[in-house]
């Protein structure tokens, strides 16, 4: 299982701001520079999560800041399927 930062094309200070206020420099960060992901996902905005199966279908989505029992549970139901 991988977890994978997907930022919009703002401001890079912005974004950097973001993840060490978040504390989620411990895992890959990408700009989405021509918002090309962001399309092929249908997300509309940040701090949008997506649970994506091995065949690259989205699983679940959840939107907002998500709490551990949520991220948990994602987890919990992709290693399920």
């Amino acid at each position: 299982m991988k977890f994978i930062g997907i930022s919009d094309p703002s401001d890079l200070a912005a974004v950097q701001k973001f993840i060490d206020d978040t504390g989620t420099s411990n895992f890959p960060q990408i700009q989405d520079v021509d918002g090309s992901l962001w399309k092929q996902f249908e997300t509309s905005g940040r701090s949008t999560f997506l649970f994506i199966n091995d065949d690259g279908t989205t699983d679940l989505t959840t939107y907002g800041a998500v709490r551990g029992e949520e991220l948990r549970a994602g987890v919990e139901r992709l290693i399920a399927s």
